[in-house]
């Protein structure tokens, strides 16, 4: 009796080293598995940051605009958006919708609609629960100085995902408007950026400029003709002219609020 009581324990015990051994391999197959998966992840990253991030095009940062001078109009042509106007320093233009202007000369402005552009800074708030960023300015000021440098070496975790969303919107300009340099811009009570200088030829000039009110004016300045190229103090008599009527832009700010609602 006493034998195949012995034989028995012997058996559960061996048993019990089996199972136990079985569970400490599971395990270790687990962490391995993890391991080999986060070690994945940080390869992956950093092939990410250097083929899409480590470009020469990401350490192109906004610079000061080295003209600030204004032409004197002999007459002025004006475009309109939701109550917000700009002037173009020249008379009695073709004028598409209100927000087109097109030139004898083959060159172009097309001014859209403040009302309709996307308050960043509060998606950016609301996302991260950063109250950072108080203005759509401060919020693209951020982006256009953003340098891959400050990327975390782990992808991982709150902040690597905000600085993530800065060196995004940073390569997508970038790539999308080729033209350097990136000028930061001033004039009167307007702020904000200028892509592409106004010397180069058939190349889309673009202003992203912000009033006291945070309100932004995107033009699109065009030239389809290399012997009449824009002249930086005609852009600059155009930023200088942004201005809106409040209660009109009030109102089209909260109908765009309101359809846009709708349609999520």
């Amino acid at each position: 009796m006493e034998e195949g009581t012995t034989v028995h324990n012997i058996s559960v015990k061996r048993i019990a080293r089996f199972f136990l051994w079985l569970f400490a391999a599971i395990v270790g197959l687990i962490i391995v598995l993890a391991l080999l998966l986060v070690v994945a992840d940080v390869v992956h990253w950093h092939n990410f940051r250097r083929d899409f991030l480590g470009g020469p095009e990401m350490k192109v940062f906004p610079t000061p605009l080295p003209d600030t001078s204004v032409v004197v109009a002999q007459g002025t042509t004006t475009l309109t958006q939701s109550g917000c106007t700009i002037d173009l320093p020249l008379p009695n233009l073709n004028v598409v919708q209100e927000r087109l202007a097109l030139l004898p000369d083959h060159r172009s402005v097309f001014f859209e609609d403040p009302a309709t552009a996307t308050d960043e800074a509060g998606n950016f708030r609301g996302t991260f629960n950063d109250a950072k960023f108080q203005s759509n300015y401060d919020f693209l000021s951020a982006q256009l100085n953003f340098d891959p440098a400050e990327l975390t070496a782990l992808p991982w975790g709150r902040w690597h995902e905000r600085q993530l969303l800065f060196a995004a919107g940073k390569a997508t300009m970038i790539r999308t408007h080729k033209q350097r340099p990136i000028y930061r811009v001033t004039l009167g009570n307007v702020r904000g950026f200028q892509y592409g200088d106004a010397k180069q030829i058939n190349e889309l000039i673009e202003l992203r400029m912000f009033d006291p009110r945070d309100r932004q004016f995107r033009l699109h300045i065009a030239s389809a003709n290399p012997d009449v190229p824009w002249t930086q103090p005609e852009i600059n008599f155009i930023i200088h002219s942004v201005r809106c009527d409040d209660a009109t832009y009030s109102a089209a700010r909260q109908a765009w609020d309101s359809k846009f609602h709708e349609h999520r």
